[in-house]
């Protein structure tokens, strides 16, 4: 069972992200997220996501954007392992089917490891708020970037989440060398989803010219926006 600050942190983090884990099926969402070359989560929506945060709240503004705009590609590749259903074999978002031989065609080597990332992650964490909320910022918090101001800072925000994530897989799941196997797992993926940056990053750029400049600078100015208005 988790304790009071694990139980905590655990909640505020899955809802800082929720928005971005489980989209909002809808015409009008549908509509936004073509506006953003069907980008998932979009620009807007991870820099909101982020800024309900404590942790992220309290960064330099330098490191947000760091932070964010190498993060973004990953989550959306973590966004199409996450939501790949098997038994259509792709991704159903608001209503449209995306059959996955259509993803990640201009990278062979890499459209081959997403696949086999589709097809192993767990079935059971696919809807689990509280794991996916906790890779996404794993993912987001990543101290190994060469810019960062404040490299310790995030390598210790990060850590946190690595540890709620272990404690939460061992306090739901028995028995706990299941819970560790797939805590091992989970944390090879995250490092497995990040060579798949170069990939997602052709894919729009196959959508628009320079596509995917287009977004992260799309990233870079609402975190700017955001650090303005507060």
């Amino acid at each position: 069972m988790l304790d009071g600050f694990e139980a905590f942190a655990l909640q505020e983090a899955a809802h800082a992200i929720r928005g971005i884990v489980f989209t909002e099926h809808s015409d009008e969402v549908y509509q936004a997220h073509l506006s953003d070359l069907c980008a998932d989560p979009r620009p807007v929506d991870l820099v909101s996501a982020c800024q309900k945060s404590r942790a992220f709240r309290k960064l330099h503004l330098e490191d947000k954007i760091e932070l964010l705009k190498n993060a973004f590609f990953d989550l959306n590749a973590m966004k199409n392992i996450i939501n790949f259903d098997p038994e259509i074999d792709g991704l159903n978002f608001c209503g449209v089917i995306y059959n996955r031989e259509k993803l990640f065609t201009k990278n062979l080597y890499l459209r081959k490891k997403a696949f086999d990332l589709m097809d192993t992650f767990p079935n059971r964490f696919r809807t689990d708020i509280n794991v996916c909320a906790l890779l996404f910022l794993i993912i987001i918090f990543n101290p190994d970037l060469p810019e960062l101001k404040y490299r310790y800072t995030i390598k210790s925000e990060q850590y946190v989440y690595i540890y709620l994530l272990r404690r939460y897989l061992v306090s739901c799941i028995e028995p706990i060398c299941e819970a560790l196997d797939y805590f091992y797992q989970l944390m090879t993926t995250i490092e497995e989803i990040r060579q798949l940056k170069i990939a997602t990053e052709q894919e729009f750029d196959t959508s628009r010219t320079n596509g995917s400049y287009l977004l992260k600078n799309r990233v870079v100015r609402f975190i700017e926006l955001g650090s303005v208005q507060q």
